[in-house]
């Protein structure tokens, strides 16, 4: 019966139903792309936001921010 029951959970998870707005962006390291709420680090340089695979690609960029835009 506890498997029926989590199968049902499963099945009719509202989770699984709602639209969430993610968008692509690319790591301006590695070239990487990837979605929004899945990077790994992010960093502010002048006034804008990027998006990092991990947390080594944000190291680089945030050692000279400016080769990398």
């Amino acid at each position: 019966m506890g498997s029926v029951l989590g199968f049902m959970w499963l099945r009719f998870d509202p989770r699984r139903h709602t639209k969430e707005t993610t968008m692509a962006v690319k790591d301006p390291v590695c070239g990487m792309t990837l979605e929004e709420a899945d990077a790994a680090a992010t960093e502010q340089h002048r006034g804008t936001t990027y998006y990092f695979c991990s947390a080594d690609c944000a190291e680089e960029f945030r050692n000279d921010p400016e080769s990398y835009i």
